[in-house]
């Protein structure tokens, strides 16, 4: 019986040192994403009182970003947070490129529909990156338009780009000489 209680005891033992880990785990992932916005916040504060208005709205612009990606899935995630998503993207990609226009073709009555978080800007990303050629073209131009079509929304982005044959992209398993296309083949999964 002494044998027994030794063995639950150690048992019990084990088991509190193991919460206790899993919850110093738990608030370790808080804190990270607490520290990185705390730290992009006095970046943008520095920016503000420097009058340096670029560093400042790229840096609103990743606050954004950062704090949406860490939100995880949301179920009723509209069309309205994925443009906001995509505009502040469109910020920070700007900023690098100086190579494109973004226009937004978006139906009043869409804004409220419910996609998939990151879905238009995954596109918006692949145009950017891949149809202008990471600034190498000029003149980029790129649409986003969202509408419904009797009971579906419809979601296109366009892009004048140098494009790709979808036909051949397919045949090759969605890879592409110099990259993986792996942002199509995730948009394909989810949808």
């Amino acid at each position: 019986m002494t044998l027994r209680i030794n063995e639950l005891l150690i048992r019990n033992n084990k088991e509190i040192t193991e919460k206790n880990s899993f919850k110093y785990q738990a608030l370790c992932a808080q804190l990270r994403p607490h520290f990185i916005y705390n730290s992009l916040n006095t970046i943008k504060w520095l920016a503000v009182i420097n009058k340096q208005e670029n560093i400042q709205k790229l840096t609103e612009a990743l606050i954004y970003i950062l704090m949406n990606a860490a939100g995880g899935e949301k179920e009723n995630y509209t069309v309205r947070q994925e443009i906001k998503l995509v505009e502040q993207y469109v910020v920070i990609q700007k900023a690098r490129f100086l190579n494109f226009n973004i226009i937004f073709d978006i139906e009043e009555d869409t804004k409220d529909c419910r996609i998939f978080q990151f879905l238009i800007q995954t596109v918006v990303e692949n145009a950017i990156i891949h149809g202008f050629r990471r600034g190498m073209a000029q003149g980029g131009k790129i649409i986003v338009a969202v509408k419904k079509k009797e009971d579906c929304l419809s979601i296109i982005v366009e892009d004048n780009g140098c494009g790709f044959d979808v036909n051949t992209w397919r045949k090759c398993g969605g890879a592409g000489s110099d990259h993986t296309n792996i942002g199509l083949k995730n948009i394909e999964q989810m949808i």
